[in-house]
């Protein structure tokens, strides 16, 4: 059976299992890939009267489609509390439990500003370029998610915190292995510091995920997310959604800061300076920072807390002011912006 067969399938079983409880209401399908599909459907609590999304996500029929749900739900269990991850839900007296629906299936939280990629696609009908500050602000959003997957949280009180690097990370820790702009979702912003002017970004999709201390021209598994988040940084700023090819070794970057020339994966975004920035609007610092984490050699990528610790500084003390005669990069246009790029009709 083709994809969209059995996507089509999915969404007849689905609006039958969920008719049957007025609890539930069937909103539609969102999309399908080669191993499954995605639907969105609300629930009202009986107690409040008040309604929440969450996303059903159905393996098709397959060995294949079917263990790399398993494992994407074991790596959610795991990533349970982490801000930046899709966190996933346990329905009370799902239809889904409650009719024996064969198969493997996953409930998580509804995130209403769809994937980075549709976002880039949006982004570059309204504007040239994105403000420095939202940038700095998805970056941080991303190695968030890097520091969720070096360790993951486990919790099972149902308490959901920002990711900071406390100590010692272990040696093995999660790579996604499939880091793509289709695999960020935005959200709604929550109410703290980190994102007063922008959405959250959360990491979604963790079938193809895997562990290990140390693999040949990958490194660990932080090399690998971090790398991943230097070309998702990449795409945002030239405003590309295609995925973005490297030609290893092309690029060096200057990294003041620690005394040495970088070969990098980031030539698309270079030189940083003028003359000939393709990107001269760009904050020198965040590109010398998104070509560390794109370093040829994986050794040479930084250390969570290292990059951590230098976006969240940037994000916490680069205001409006930081760049002048830039209107774009107030506050208030920032708000705007995102919420008109996402939201809006393109016109």
């Amino acid at each position: 059976m083709l994809p969209w067969d059995s996507a089509r399938q999915d969404i007849d079983d689905l609006t039958k299992y969920f008719s049957y409880d007025e609890r539930f209401d069937f909103i539609g399908f969102i999309a399908h890939g080669s191993y499954g599909s995605a639907s969105r459907v609300r629930y009202q609590n009986p107690a409040t009267g008040v309604w929440n999304d969450f996303v059903v996500k159905r393996a098709f029929q397959s060995e294949a489609a079917e263990e790399a749900m398993r494992k994407e739900r074991e790596y959610l269990r795991r990533l349970r509390g982490a801000l930046h991850i899709v966190q996933i839900l346990e329905v009370e007296n799902n239809p889904l439990d409650e009719n024996a629906v064969q198969g493997e299936w996953i409930t998580m939280e509804w995130l209403p500003g769809g994937s980075m990629a549709d976002f880039i696609v949006k982004a570059r009908k309204k504007v040239d370029r994105l403000p420095n500050r939202l940038l700095w602000r998805f970056f941080l959003c991303l190695i968030r998610a890097c520091i969720a997957m070096a360790d993951p949280p486990n919790r099972s009180d149902g308490k959901v915190e920002r990711e900071r690097v406390l100590g010692e990370l272990p040696e093995e820790g999660v790579s996604h292995s499939d880091l793509h702009n289709g695999n960020v979702v935005l959200g709604e912003p929550p109410e703290d510091f980190e994102h007063t002017i922008t959405p959250i970004l959360k990491v979604i999709d963790f079938g193809n995920a895997g562990e290990w201390a140390w693999i040949e021209f990958t490194g660990t598994t932080t090399h690998s997310n971090l790398w991943d988040v230097g070309k998702l940084m990449v795409s945002l700023i030239t405003l590309d959604e295609r995925p973005y090819i490297v030609n290893v070794g092309l690029g060096e970057v200057t990294l003041p800061e620690r005394g040495i020339i970088l070969t990098t994966d980031a030539e698309k975004i270079l030189p940083l300076e003028e003359p000939g920035a393709p990107y001269p609007l760009l904050d020198p610092l965040l590109g010398r920072l998104i070509c560390w984490c794109l370093a040829t050699e994986p050794s040479d990528r930084p250390s969570l807390w290292d990059i951590g610790n230098q976006v969240g500084f940037a994000v916490g003390s680069k205001l409006a002011a930081a760049y002048p005669n830039r209107p774009e990069e107030d506050n208030d246009y920032i708000s705007q912006l995102w919420r008109r790029i996402v939201f809006e009709a393109d016109t």
